[in-house]
């Protein structure tokens, strides 16, 4: 097992709510809805992870393209569309890492199509959000040093392990042999 590992540095997050209404999906097209996050009220520069929390009324959820575009324009197919789902509605929590290493800050753009017009299908967007991980400072610089994982009681291994894996089917994580640390 290593005794020594970079640090990187801690994660901070931020949460931004689409402001007003439902929004309607139609049958043809796409509608595209945008939530901003201003430069003061995030501190997340270095993108790791964004959820996206979506709640659609729609007849056949499989039916819906939903794509995400970051400031920095890189865009995430959140949901491609799948025929064959033919569930109505869609509340859920998306992740995507497509983003890794971008700023959170600026105008993020949501589009929602309807993929199979034929069916003359129409729906709402009733709300969505974003939760955006990451950190403050580049990980790739960072000046935290070498942490040491000699001087750790087993107790302290969860406090501490922020990417590890259990390399045992004994889940015992105080037992340092059981985890790989990254």
């Amino acid at each position: 097992m290593a005794a020594n590992w970079s640090c990187v540095p801690e994660q901070v997050s931020c949460i931004v709510q689409s402001e007003g209404t439902r929004t309607s999906i139609p049958q043809k097209g796409e509608v595209q809805t945008s939530i901003t996050v201003p430069q003061d009220s995030c501190v997340v520069n270095y993108l790791e992870h964004v959820l996206l929390t979506i709640r659609i009324t729609f007849p056949h959820r499989g039916h819906l393209r939903i794509r995400l575009t970051s400031p920095g324009g890189t865009i995430s197919d959140i949901v491609p569309g799948r025929a064959t789902d033919m569930e109505p509605d869609l509340e859920w929590t998306f992740m995507t890492l497509h983003h890794w290493g971008e700023s959170a800050v600026g105008t993020w753009q949501l589009s929602i199509q309807n993929t199979q017009p034929e069916l003359g299908s129409t729906g709402v967007l009733e709300t969505w959000y974003l939760r955006l991980l990451g950190t403050e400072t580049d990980p790739s610089k960072s000046g935290t040093g070498i942490c040491k994982t000699q001087s750790l009681d087993p107790g302290e291994i969860n406090s501490y392990c922020f990417h590890c894996y259990v390399i045992s089917n004994n889940l015992d994580l105080n037992k340092k042999d059981n985890v790989i640390y990254e």
